[in-house]
């Protein structure tokens, strides 16, 4: 498949890119080049309709995989014009991009979504969000990723990627710097700093490497699937037990965790008490490891 992609030198673009040049055509829909091997480089931009509506008619894609957004709930908080921009308009402009290309079978579009679209819940969901499940999001992220999902809902050949906490596996004597979740943590250890973990607030995180083997595996599908599907992780942890395993792996002997509940710091008041994702659905169309 030729495969049209944006966000693709972000934490989870690099981290599956290798999976998808195993299998497919990659070009990659960026403002400044990444130098990765085997991938075609579209230069562009989310807030230029017209760069993308030019790489579509270009590359006349097979699928189109939306990864590339603001994911910083500070960033988009402080800028929601241009956190709306780049990640709810510019997937009407893909949408746009796709139709007009006049195709009987227009090209999938995939989109990377988020669990913080349950973001406005403050109570406990022990069995995780299902699809099913009403969205109630409270931050302007989780709204411009819905929003977005709600666009695609019109658009014949889609799939919305409902993504939890992201992080990547420590690997032992590993030298390069860890990146996401991982990477602020391995920051605080570094610096000495005491990391707050919230006891009160639960996610299903999910390994990284997993995203792009499950990826794989749904655009192998030929059969109508689902319009959302929960890529999560199948454990509902704290943030505290989610924490203290990733730091116990990197540093056994780091003693700076302090157990908080999420109203002892402005920031744990950002996100709902529970976010975690319920991913029987996609387990049951794929094997998720």
């Amino acid at each position: 498949m030729r495969l049209l992609i944006t966000g693709l030198s972000g934490f989870i673009g690099t981290s599956i890119i290798s999976d998808l040049l195993e299998k497919h055509e990659v070009y990659s829909f960026c403002r400044s080049s990444s130098g990765k091997k085997g991938v075609t480089e579209i230069k562009g931009d989310l807030l230029d309709a017209g760069s993308i509506y030019r790489a579509v008619k270009e590359i006349k894609p097979d699928g189109i995989i939306l990864m590339g957004a603001i994911s910083s709930l500070y960033e988009v908080g402080k800028n929601p014009l241009t956190g709306y921009l780049t990640n709810t308009q510019s997937v009407e402009h893909f949408i746009r991009a796709a139709k007009s290309l006049g195709l009987e079978s227009p090209p999938q579009i995939i989109f990377f979504s988020t669990d913080l679209v349950y973001d406005g819940y403050d109570v406990e969901n022990p069995s995780g969000f299902s699809e099913s499940d009403p969205p109630k999001q409270k931050t302007r992220y989780g709204r411009t990723k819905l929003e977005a999902e709600h666009l695609l809902s019109f658009y014949q050949n889609s799939l919305v990627l409902r993504v939890s906490l992201t992080y990547e596996e420590p690997e032992q004597n590993k030298r390069l710097s860890y990146r996401g979740y991982l990477g602020s943590l391995v920051k605080s250890i570094q610096n000495g700093e005491t990391i707050n973990l919230f006891k009160d607030e639960w996610r299903t995180p999910i390994e990284v490497s997993i995203i792009g083997q499950a990826l794989l595996q749904l655009m192998t599908i030929k059969a109508k699937l689902p319009p959302v599907l929960n890529l999560s992780g199948s454990e509902r942890l704290s943030r505290d037990e989610f924490g203290r395993r990733l730091i116990n792996k990197l540093s056994p002997n780091f003693k700076g965790i302090k157990p908080i509940l999420r109203e002892e710091s402005s920031a744990g008041r950002i996100r709902g008490k529970d976010c975690s994702l319920n991913n029987d659905a996609l387990k049951r169309i794929i094997k998720l490891d």
